[in-house]
């Protein structure tokens, strides 16, 4: 994979003027899983993460729920090429650990380091907010994806169903 070197590349967090596109990018990826994998049942799960846009939970419902959500988008010149949804647990719960829930890039603008990009903001945001690790998971023909995860220091399992689960130490955020 070569690295994304465009000056034009900005990840930045999603605003709610992005949730179209945003759930238009999850579904074609979601469809992807859904052709490629034979035990694929799950169902498009990006809707809470752009409620939590349009209306942020209260902090009282953030520490009930003991998580956030959170959804960076990589704009390449002003357009959304990709995606990264985590979800982390807040203050006083907090955990050692994000986990990257779903990338998505759009066909186009993909194995150009986009996914990467969006890894290591995300990797970096979670340091700064004190977690130690960053988990994910990959279905287990998504050869792509593991790469990108295995080339960023990640650590795989196989779990039942072939899923693979991977972590991997987060360096502390320096100030």
């Amino acid at each position: 994979m070569s690295h994304f070197a465009d000056p034009q590349l900005v990840i930045r967090p999603a605003r709610m003027a992005d949730a179209a596109i945003l759930r238009d990018l999850h579904l074609v990826t979601f469809r992807e899983h859904a052709e490629r994998e034979a035990r694929f049942a799950m169902r498009p799960f990006l809707d809470p993460f752009l409620a939590d846009l349009a209306a942020p939970p209260a902090p009282l419902r953030q520490i009930l729920s003991m998580r956030r959500r959170s959804v960076l988008v990589a704009e390449v010149s002003g357009r959304v090429a990709g995606y990264l949804a985590a979800t982390d647990t807040i203050p006083p719960f907090r955990s050692s650990s994000v986990f990257i829930n779903d990338i998505s890039i759009a066909p186009n603008w993909r194995r150009r380091g986009i996914g990467t990009a969006l890894l290591r903001a995300a990797e970096a945001r979670a340091a700064a907010q004190g977690h130690r690790f960053a988990a994910t998971g990959v279905w287990p023909r998504n050869a792509a994806s593991l790469a990108m995860f295995e080339a960023a220091g990640y650590r795989f399992r196989t779990t039942r169903g072939g899923f693979r689960a991977g972590h991997r130490m987060l360096a502390p955020a320096t100030a």
